[in-house]
C-alpha cells in the first residue's frame, strides 16, 4: 500500500507547465521581460490570475519569487518592472534601499485575495534558520499555501531577505492557520532562497511529472531560458543604469519569444 512517503501515489495532481525563476538580485529585470512575454503570449495579459491553474504553475528563489508572485496573482508585469527600475537612483549605491522598495512593491501591487490565487500554482523557496534544535540551523522549505494576503506577502518578503543587508536578523513570519483552526505553515525565522539544488531538494516543481522551465537571469546553462552572453555579477547587487535594465528586461522578452517558438 501507498506510504506519506510516497505520496505521489496518494494524489493524482494536475500534469502542468511549471516556470521557475532562479535567484537574481537587480538581476530579476531579465526574469520580468520573460514573465512579461509569457504573460502577453500564453497566460491571457495580467488580471486573469496568470492562466488555468490545471496548465501553469510558478515557482522562483529570492527576486524570482517576485517574479513567479507577479504571474501567479496576475499582476500587470510591465507596470511592475517599470516600478522597479524607478527605484534604481534610491539602490544605485545603497544595496540596502532594495528591501525597502521590495516592501513598497509588495503593498502597491499585491491586491486584494491575492493568496487564493496563488494558493497551489506559486512555490516560494526559503532558507529556514534554526538555533538551538536537534535539525539543522539551516535549511531549505517551501511554501505553497498561504493563509492570507499578508502572508503571501511575508513569504515573498522573507525569500528575499539577504542576512546583513536587510538587517542582522532572519525574516520572522507568523504561524499560519487554516480556517478550520489546522496549522497551514508554522511559520519561523527565514532568510533569502538562495541556491539549493534541486536534485538535492526538489522546490522548483509541485510534481515531478510537471513540465519544467528553468529561466536564469545569471545565464545558468541548465537554464531552459538565459540571457545569450555572460552577465556581470555585481550588478546582482549594484544595479547598471535604468537603460541597461530596460535591455536586460526587452533581452528576457526576446528569449522568452524565441523559446515558445522553438517548442510550439
Amino acid at each position: 500500500p501507498p506510504t506519506m512517503e510516497d505520496d505521489s501515489d496518494l494524489f493524482d495532481p494536475p500534469r502542468r507547465i511549471t516556470f521557475s525563476f532562479d535567484s537574481s538580485g537587480w538581476l530579476y529585470t531579465y526574469h520580468l521581460g520573460v514573465a512579461h512575454y509569457l504573460q502577453q503570449a500564453l497566460l491571457g495579459g495580467s488580471g486573469g490570475g496568470g492562466g488555468p491553474s490545471s496548465d501553469f504553475a510558478f515557482s522562483g528563489s529570492s527576486g524570482g519569487a517576485l517574479v513567479a508572485g507577479a504571474l501567479a496573482t496576475g499582476i500587470d508585469i510591465h507596470a511592475l518592472a517599470s516600478f522597479v527600475i524607478s527605484c534604481h537612483g534610491e539602490c544605485q549605491y545603497n544595496p540596502w534601499r532594495m528591501f525597502p522598495c521590495t516592501d513598497r512593491a509588495l503593498q502597491r501591487f499585491v491586491g486584494q485575495a491575492a493568496h487564493k490565487r496563488a494558493n497551489g500554482r506559486l512555490r516560494v523557496l526559503l532558507t529556514r534558520i534554526q538555533l538551538w534544535t536537534l535539525k539543522p540551523a539551516v535549511r531549505p522549505e517551501t511554501v505553497s499555501a498561504f493563509g492570507s494576503t499578508q502572508h503571501l506577502k511575508q513569504v515573498l518578503r522573507a525569500s528575499c531577505h539577504i542576512p546583513f543587508l536587510a538587517g542582522p536578523l532572519p525574516y520572522h513570519v507568523p504561524r499560519q492557520d487554516a480556517p478550520d483552526g489546522s496549522m497551514l505553515h508554522a511559520g519561523g525565522d527565514f532568510i533569502d532562497g538562495l541556491y539549493w539544488p534541486s536534485v538535492l531538494f526538489m522546490w522548483r516543481q509541485f510534481d515531478r511529472a510537471d513540465t519544467l522551465v528553468r529561466v536564469s537571469g545569471i545565464g545558468n546553462p541548465l537554464a531552459a531560458i538565459r540571457p545569450p552572453l555572460p552577465v556581470p555579477l555585481h550588478w546582482v547587487v549594484l544595479p547598471p543604469p535604468p537603460e541597461t535594465l530596460w535591455k536586460l528586461f526587452a533581452c528576457g522578452y526576446h528569449d522568452a519569444a524565441q523559446w515558445l517558438a522553438e517548442h510550439t
